[in-house]
């Protein structure tokens, strides 16, 4: 991605500088982009971001557990949240009440009395 952000802008400035600006603007931009994570352009995501979506999706189904959902129910809610990550192929991030929820849920699940 950033070889095609690179490519684009010097291509759009070629007419406007020299070859030896051109270079120089390519340098430059190489510098300023090693410092910052721009995404490939692939549209997968990275394992890592695949595991953390895959934890949510278990803590979620966890919870809905916990209220008693019969196992349909989650069946349900598994497949339909697993096709949703696949083909919107986006990271999840945790909020402070899905931390807090998974802390619950790992209280829960290990028997361990809820103060």
């Amino acid at each position: 991605m950033k070889t095609t952000l690179i490519n684009e802008i010097c291509d759009l400035m070629r007419e406007h500088l020299t070859d030896e600006q051109n270079q120089l603007l390519r340098t430059n931009l190489q510098k300023v982009f090693r410092q910052f994570n721009i995404p490939d352009d692939s549209g997968a995501l990275s394992p890592q971001a695949q595991q953390t979506n895959m934890k949510l999706l278990n803590l979620f189904i966890a919870a809905k557990k916990i209220e008693g959902c019969s196992e349909n129910t989650l069946s349900y809610y598994s497949s339909t949240l697993l096709k949703m990550i696949n083909s919107i192929q986006k990271m999840y991030v945790k909020s402070k009440p899905m931390i807090f929820a998974s802390t619950y849920i790992d209280i829960r699940i290990k028997g361990i009395p809820a103060k």
